[in-house]
C-alpha cells in the first residue's frame, strides 16, 4: 500500500474518531429532542382523542335534535298559519281605529246635536214667555240637571266601591259643565289629570281611574252619559218670580194652563179649570 493511500486511510480513520468522539453530545441531544417529540407525539393523541371524543357528541347531539321532514312540515305550515293570524289581527287593529274615529265624529255630533236641542228650548220657551206677556218665565240651563247626572253615575259606578262624595265631585266641576265624555277624557289621561280636574285625594283619584280603565267598555259607556237640560219654569206672583216647585197646587195648575193654552193649533177641552185654579187667575 503506497504512502498515498495509507494516508487517506489515515485521514478516514482520524475522521471517523473525531466524528464518533465529537458526536456524543449531539447524539445525547438527539435522544432528547426524540424523547420529546415522542411525549408530545403521545400527548397530543391524548389530546385529538379528547377532542375527537367531544366532537362525536356534540354531532350526536345535533343529530339528535335534528327536525324531521313531518315536524318541519308541521312547523312551516303553522307558521304560514300564524302569518295569515297576524295579517287579520293588522286588518282589525285598522278596522277598530276607523271605528274610534268614526265613534269620535259621532260624539262631537251628539254634543253638537244636544247644543242644538238647548238653543230651540231656549227659543221656544223665549217665545212662550212673550205670548204670556212675562206671566210665565221659562229659564233653560245646557245640560244642567246634575242631580240626575249623579244618579246615573252612581248607578253606573255600582259595586265599584267608589264613595259617593266622589260621585259628587265628578259631576261637579267649578265653573265648568261636566258630562261623561270630560270624565272619560281624563281617565285616560291618568290619575293626576282625573286629581287636579276633579279635585280628588290621590287615593280616590287612583280608585277612579284603575276601576274605569280595567274595563275598555266601561269609558265607552261612560262617554254616553250626560246631564239632560235643567228646564225651570217660574210664575209672575207680586211682581216676582216664582219657580214651580215653590207655588201652591192651584198655582201650579194655573202656570200649566197657561203653558197650553200657548201651544197653537191645538184643540184643549177643559171641564170646570176653575175648580184647581188660584182665582187671582180666574
Amino acid at each position: 500500500m503506497d504512502q498515498k493511500r495509507i494516508g487517506v486511510l489515515l485521514n478516514r480513520r482520524v475522521k471517523i474518531e473525531l466524528a464518533k468522539t465529537g458526536f456524543t453530545p449531539g447524539g445525547d441531544l438527539f435522544d432528547q429532542t426524540r424523547d420529546k417529540l415522542s411525549k408530545f407525539d403521545v400527548d397530543w393523541k391524548e389530546r385529538k382523542r379528547i377532542f375527537d371524543n367531544e366532537m362525536q357528541r356534540i354531532k350526536q347531539e345535533l343529530g339528535q335534535q335534528k327536525l324531521d321532514p313531518d315536524q318541519l312540515d308541521k312547523l312551516t305550515r303553522e307558521q304560514v298559519r300564524l302569518s295569515t293570524k297576524q295579517d287579520e289581527l293588522s286588518g282589525l287593529e285598522k278596522q277598530h281605529e276607523g271605528i274610534l274615529k268614526s265613534r269620535k265624529i259621532l260624539l262631537d255630533s251628539l254634543q253638537a246635536m244636544r247644543l242644538h236641542i238647548f238653543d230651540l228650548r231656549k227659543s221656544q220657551a223665549d217665545d212662550i214667555s212673550l205670548k204670556l206677556d212675562g206671566r210665565i218665565r221659562i229659564h233653560i240651563e245646557f245640560i244642567g240637571q246634575k242631580k240626575l247626572f249623579e244618579d246615573q253615575l252612581a248607578s253606573f259606578m255600582h259595586g265599584s266601591g267608589i264613595d259617593h262624595t266622589t260621585i259628587e265631585k265628578l259631576c261637579n266641576i267649578e265653573g265648568q259643565i261636566t258630562h261623561g265624555i270630560i270624565i272619560a277624557e281624563c281617565a285616560r289621561k291618568g290619575e293626576a289629570a282625573l286629581q287636579e280636574g276633579f279635585n280628588l285625594t290621590t287615593k280616590r283619584a287612583s280608585q277612579v281611574f284603575k276601576w274605569l280603565n280595567s274595563n275598555r267598555n266601561r269609558l265607552l259607556e261612560l262617554e254616553s252619559l250626560s246631564p239632560d237640560d235643567h228646564v225651570q219654569v217660574f210664575l209672575k206672583l207680586n211682581e216676582m218670580d216664582i219657580p214651580l216647585d215653590k207655588l201652591s197646587g192651584g198655582q201650579r195648575a194655573t202656570a200649566m194652563l197657561l203653558l197650553l193654552l200657548t201651544q197653537e193649533e191645538r184643540l184643549l177641552i177643559v171641564d170646570q179649570p176653575e175648580d184647581d185654579l188660584d182665582n187671582r187667575f180666574i
